[in-house]
């Protein structure tokens, strides 16, 4: 019996799905341009979290937050309104569509005065981001290695791909 005349049928089977859509589906998550979770970018964006610590987004490199690795260059300040140096700064990139972060963890530097710089802070694919940062005490005068945390401020930003 000679096989190869359903060799094409086959192949057609294997790359087109049957004849479904591969690309988009109704239960695919939006894309940017329709998106409306996430939040203009601008230089300055800030977010004031529940103990009133505020956070702002001074600039990203590349602005907005692109594909790929960026610098998000930050500044701190206490509820008294003074800059907060000297804290831990965790950073946790999330897409919730995708159900996944992201498995980069920045290096953050205290830039002294309440700013801060993180590198690299890696949305390694387009989409609906949710980057939470998270500040904390590094620990008490009396020798403590535990972190405290302080507040937290979540940045939402679509990435295009």
């Amino acid at each position: 019996m000679n096989t190869r005349p359903h060799l094409p049928l086959l192949l057609s089977l294997v790359f087109f799905g049957c004849g479904q859509e591969a690309s988009v589906t109704d239960d695919s998550p939006p894309t940017c341009e329709v998106d409306d979770r996430d939040e203009p970018y601008f230089s300055g964006i800030s977010k004031t979290g529940s103990a009133n610590y505020v956070i702002k987004l001074v600039d990203s490199n590349p602005a907005p937050p692109a594909k790929g690795n960026n610098v998000w260059f930050i500044e701190v300040t206490n509820p008294d309104a003074t800059a907060a140096s000297g804290l831990v700064v965790d950073l946790e990139g999330f897409m919730p569509d995708h159900g996944h972060g992201t498995p980069v963890v920045p290096t953050v530097v205290d830039n002294g005065e309440g700013g801060y710089t993180l590198d690299p802070v890696n949305l390694f694919m387009p989409g609906y981001w949710e980057v939470s940062l998270t500040l904390s005490d590094p620990g008490d005068s009396e020798g403590s290695d535990d972190d405290v945390e302080l507040d937290s401020v979540t940045f939402r930003f679509c990435v295009s791909g």
